[in-house]
Formats: C-alpha cells, sequence, structure tokens
C-alpha cells in the first residue's frame, strides 16, 4: 500500500512539473505571438490590409483555447490531488485498521493467556479440595472405625453391666415382694381395723348430723315463718301507705281536672303515673282511655297540673314510684 502511495505522489509531482512546462511555454508562444504582429503591422498596411476586429477576435479564440487547455489541465490536476489524498487517507485507515486488529489480536492473545492461566489455577483448586476432601474422608473413616471399636467396647461392658443389674434387681425384687407381703398383711389388718372404727365413727357422727339438721330445719322454718309474719306486716303497712297516697294523689288531680261539659257522665280514664322521689311528673300516658279524646287530654294535664304529686318515702316510694291512676268524671260538676 506504502508503494502505490509512493508512484501516485510520484505521479502527482510529475504532473505539476509538466503543467509547468506547458504554461511557460503557451507564455512563451502567446508572447512571440503579440511580438511577431507587433512586428508584422508596418508589412502588413504596405503588403495586406488585416481588420484590426479580426486580429482581436483570432486572439480571443488562442485565448479561449489556451484558457480551456489551462482549465482541463487544472481539473486532471485536481482530480490527481483527489486521489492522491484518498489514497492517503485509505493508506492511513488501512494502517489504522491493521494497528486495531493487531491490537484485538493482542487482546485476544492475552484474554486466551489469561483463561489458560485460570482454568489451571481453578483446576489446581479442585485438585487440592478433592485431596483435602480425601483427607478428611480418610480420617472421618478412621474416626468411625475408633468410634466403633470403643461403641463395641462399651456394648459388651454395658451388656455386663446390665445382666449383673438383672441379678441384683432379681434377688432384691424377691425380697421386696415377701417384705411388702408381709406388710400388705399388716396394713390390712390395720386397715380392717381401721373401717370398723371409721364406720362406727361414721355412724355416730351421721346420727349427729341427722339431729342437727332437724333442729336447724325447724329453725329455719320457724325463723321463715317469723320473717313471713313480718313482711306480711310490712307489706300490709306498704299498701296502707300507697293506698292512702294514691286516694291523695286522685285527690289532687282531680282538684286540677278541667273537666268539660260535653264529656259523658260517669267516664273513666286509666292513667299510668311515673314519679321522682320528690314528687314531680316524670310522664304521664293514658293506659286505658274513657272513649273521649278531650277528656284523655284534659286528664293528663291535670296529672301535669298537679305535680309535684304527694308521694311516700322509704320502701312504699319504690312500689309507688310507677301507679296506676283512675279518674271519674262525676255526675255533676
Amino acid at each position: 500500500m506504502e508503494g502505490s502511495y509512493r508512484k501516485a505522489l510520484g505521479f502527482a509531482v510529475a504532473l505539476h512539473v509538466l503543467l509547468g512546462i506547458i504554461f511557460f511555454t503557451n507564455f512563451l508562444i502567446w508572447d512571440s505571438v503579440k511580438k511577431q504582429v507587433a512586428m508584422a503591422e508596418p508589412t502588413v498596411v504596405q503588403a495586406v490590409a488585416i481588420p484590426e476586429q479580426a486580429l482581436k477576435e483570432e486572439l480571443q479564440r488562442l485565448n479561449k483555447i489556451d484558457k480551456k487547455r489551462l482549465e482541463k489541465e487544472a481539473a486532471r490536476q485536481r482530480e490527481l490531488e483527489q486521489q492522491a489524498k484518498r489514497a492517503q487517507q485509505q493508506r492511513i485507515a488501512e494502517e489504522k485498521k491493521a494497528v486495531a486488529v493487531k491490537q484485538q489480536l493482542e487482546q485476544e492473545r492475552l484474554k486466551a493467556e489469561q483463561q489458560q492461566q485460570a482454568k489451571a489455577k481453578a483446576e489446581q483448586e479442585k485438585l487440592d479440595r478433592v485431596k483435602a476432601q480425601l483427607a478428611a474422608e480418610q480420617a472421618r473413616l478412621a474416626l468411625l472405625e475408633t468410634q466403633k471399636i470403643q461403641a463395641e467396647q462399651q456394648r459388651v461392658a454395658e451388656e455386663k453391666k446390665l445382666t449383673d443389674a438383672k441379678a441384683k434387681r432379681a434377688i432384691e425384687d424377691a425380697k421386696r415382694k415377701e417384705e411388702e407381703t408381709k406388710k400388705k398383711e399388716v396394713q390390712k389388718k390395720a386397715a380392717e381395723q381401721k373401717r370398723i372404727a371409721d364406720e362406727k365413727k361414721r355412724q355416730e357422727e351421721k346420727k349427729k348430723q341427722e339431729e342437727a339438721k332437724k333442729l336447724a330445719e325447724a329453725e329455719a322454718k320457724r325463723q321463715q315463718e317469723v320473717a313471713a309474719q313480718r313482711q306480711a306486716q310490712l307489706a300490709s303497712q306498704i299498701n296502707g301507705e300507697v293506698d292512702k297516697y294514691v286516694a291523695l294523689v286522685q285527690q289532687k288531680v282531680t282538684q286540677n281536672w278541667a273537666i268539660q261539659d260535653s264529656a259523658p257522665k260517669g267516664s273513666v280514664v286509666m292513667v299510668r303515673v311515673r314519679v321522682a322521689p320528690g314528687g314531680a311528673v316524670l310522664d304521664a300516658n293514658i293506659q286505658k282511655t274513657s272513649g273521649n279524646a278531650i277528656l284523655d287530654r284534659s286528664a293528663i294535664s291535670a296529672v301535669f297540673k298537679a305535680s309535684p304529686l304527694p308521694v311516700p318515702t322509704g320502701e312504699a316510694f319504690e312500689r309507688f314510684r310507677e301507679f296506676e291512676l283512675i279518674l271519674r268524671r262525676p255526675d255533676s260538676i
């Protein structure tokens, strides 16, 4: 590739020299023509008359021919220069490519060497591991053999110990059974004596419990009778107290009851009343209607107007907290 470049460069230099020679020769020819024309002017006047315009046109024609030839040569020179430049660029590119290929080959060689070294190292490490495993396995087998021998010796010793223990235990069991038999006989006699004594004691205790139970039942019955009498007396007192306050409430509500003349005579309204401990009316609603809505509403209104109502205290109030009040329209108002 370098020889081609030198050949192209030499050709370009020779072409430049040739173009220089052609240009210089044309210049000399053109200068000679002008001189000849200048020198020939007097003779032309004397011999043949050449029009000045024709001379100028001929000169222009020659000038154009030279100019075209020069332009053509210049174009050829530029083409040769471009070819030389492309050849040089191609050479540089091929050199770079060759360097890249060389570097790639070197890298591949280094990579192959590294892989070979790594492979050799891995194989060596694998071999070392196998050797270590083999040594460990041999040590393990040796240990197992030792343990096996020791286990066999221990098993023989344990069997002898177990046989001796069985014999000793058999003697001890026989002796223990004999002692237990004697002990059971003694315990059986003592248990029978204790059972007889316990049965006698239980019978006596049962008799005492039955007598105590009878006494307790009699006392409980007496206490119940006394409590029932007291409860009856208290209930009678509470009922009397409740009835008294119901009458008082009925009287107060009736006093506050504004009865319409249109209400039927003898009409009865049952009102359910709920009061607070002080007698304040908390709620009142019709439990049983009189059949007359106006009379029912007036009865509810009378209950609230009479609030607070007279109420008892203590246990009597607990029964009086919520009660039913019967209001009857009198025959005459």
